[in-house]
């Protein structure tokens, strides 16, 4: 039962399997031993979620009435779980969340910066603006060039894709791949961002905060 145990969670955070286990939900991320339940249940790695799939017209119940409906983070997970049936992975969420608000698709109507964690940004009030712009599809970048959905990545998961490179180059072999990256930050008043600057300046010649 260990190797299967151990299996199953290798699965898991490498996203070939999603685990679910009551109210939790375990998408590349190791799941926890007391998650490794035998009331669990493993699924294929969830579909991709669009961010379209957010909006009033596809989660209703989760949004306000208004001309300019509202909801909060913590509601439009809570719709989402319904919607599919089972709690989606927090990150796939979040991630889908950040990438709707980069889009202008959604607004925060409250605070400011990245939405980090749902535990961290349950209550963060959204809002959709009747002036908000029509969806658009992902933009292609250059013709000829694929781009991947951008993606909100922990520092963490950062270390992820560096550790990942090589075999993700090697598997896209041919395909001049090139990376578009971004640091987003929730600046304070007494940031000092010059050795930050210094650091990004080494990666990329003119790379900094600006």
């Amino acid at each position: 039962m260990a190797e299967v145990h151990k299996a199953v969670a290798q699965a898991v955070k490498a996203g070939d399997l999603w685990l679910v286990f009551g109210n939790d939900s375990v998408w590349q991320d190791e799941p926890t031993p007391l998650q490794l339940d035998a009331t669990a249940k493993v699924f294929r790695r969830p579909p991709a979620l669009n961010a379209i799939e957010l909006l009033p017209g596809a989660l209703k119940d989760a949004w306000s009435s208004e001309v300019e409906p509202k909801t909060t983070v913590a509601t439009l997970y809570a719709e989402l779980k319904k919607v599919k049936g089972n709690p989606w992975p927090p990150k796939a969420f979040i991630s889908t969340l950040s990438e709707a608000v980069g889009r202008g698709l959604v607004q925060r109507a409250s605070g400011t910066g990245p939405l980090i964690s749902i535990a961290a940004d349950a209550n963060v009030k959204l809002t959709v603006k009747s002036s908000a712009p029509l969806p658009q599809p992902q933009p292609e970048g250059v013709p000829g060039r694929k781009l991947s959905p951008r993606m909100t990545l922990s520092a963490g998961e950062v270390q992820t894709l560096a550790e990942n490179v090589a075999t993700l180059t090697k598997s896209l072999a041919g395909c001049d791949v090139q990376f578009e990256v971004a640091l987003s930050i929730k600046a304070k008043p007494d940031t000092k961002l010059e050795e930050a600057n210094k650091l990004l300046d080494k990666v990329k010649t003119g790379w900094k905060f600006s």
